[in-house]
């Protein structure tokens, strides 16, 4: 017959033993995580600390000496500059990259179904090829 443990607290599953496939579990859980802890420091660091500071510094006057509140984002979103800045990034950022995927997908459907497919791709394909040759080629004269 088999001892079967039973742990003083009610409710509480029973302790991982060191050889069960549960504590192997848990041992590759840790190690996982020891190797993700460095790049969430490093995110913290460089990502999340300078993001809080700018908001906490977001509700001061320009000499950090003075709270003035909401004062600064009225400020922004009622100036006729930023709202066109504001509106030029919605579009580059939502707007164009769906104009462009749509045209891509389109442009490759139709590739397929032409009889001439492969000139048709090299007319496309080959602005892209001579941009990164005369990029090549404007870096090498220039010695970088």
């Amino acid at each position: 017959m088999a001892a079967v443990t039973v742990d003083p607290v009610e409710g509480t599953p029973p302790l991982k033993k060191k050889g069960s496939v549960e504590h192997a579990a848990l041992k590759d859980h840790l190690q996982s995580i020891a190797f993700l802890v460095p790049g969430a420091i490093w995110m913290l660091a460089i990502v999340i600390y300078p993001a809080l500071v700018t908001i906490k510094d977001s509700f001061f006057n320009e000499a950090d000496t003075k709270a003035v509140g909401l004062t600064n984002y009225k400020d922004l979103f009622t100036t006729a500059e930023t709202l066109i800045a504001l509106r030029n990034n919605i579009i580059w950022v939502i707007v164009f990259p769906f104009v462009v995927t749509t045209i891509g997908l389109v442009l490759a459907v139709l590739t397929e179904r032409m009889r001439w497919a492969t000139a048709f791709k090299t007319v496309i394909f080959l602005p892209v090829v001579f941009s990164v040759t005369a990029s090549s080629m404007v870096l090498s004269l220039i010695h970088i």
